[in-house]
C-alpha cells in the first residue's frame, strides 16, 4: 500500500500548476498517495481519472477531482458540505488493496 496523507486544505489546486480548481463544497479534503502512476512508456496506469470536477450531490460529499499526478504524488481533492470530519482506512482482499474515505454528514 502506498504512503497516504489526508488533510483539509483551503481550496482545490492543481499540484503541478498551482491553479485553483472550482469544486463544489464548503470544505476541501486533499488525499495524496506517494505512488508511481505511469509505466515505462510514460502511459498512465490509472483506470479512471477524475480530471474534471465531478458532482456527487450527497449530503456530506459534494464533489471530487483529481488534483495531481506529479513527481510521484497522486492526489484527489474532495469537496465536503462542511468541515464535519473524515476517516481514512485501508483494506485488502484477493490481492487488491483499497483505500476508503468516510466523510461525516453535516
Amino acid at each position: 500500500m502506498p504512503e497516504l496523507q489526508a488533510s483539509y486544505v483551503g481550496e482545490a489546486r492543481g499540484d503541478a500548476s498551482g491553479d485553483r480548481i472550482a469544486l463544489d463544497g464548503g470544505a476541501f479534503l486533499r488525499v495524496a498517495f506517494r505512488a508511481e502512476a505511469h509505466d515505462e512508456d510514460n502511459q498512465s496506469t490509472l483506470r479512471d481519472q477524475p480530471g474534471d470536477p465531478a458532482s456527487i450531490g450527497l449530503p456530506g460529499l459534494r464533489s471530487y477531482v483529481m488534483t495531481g499526478d506529479y513527481e510521484g504524488i497522486l492526489s484527489i481533492t474532495l469537496g465536503q458540505a462542511t468541515k464535519a470530519g473524515f476517516k481514512v482506512g485501508r483494506t485488502s482482499s484477493g490481492g487488491t488493496n483499497t483505500v476508503y474515505v468516510d466523510v461525516r454528514r453535516p
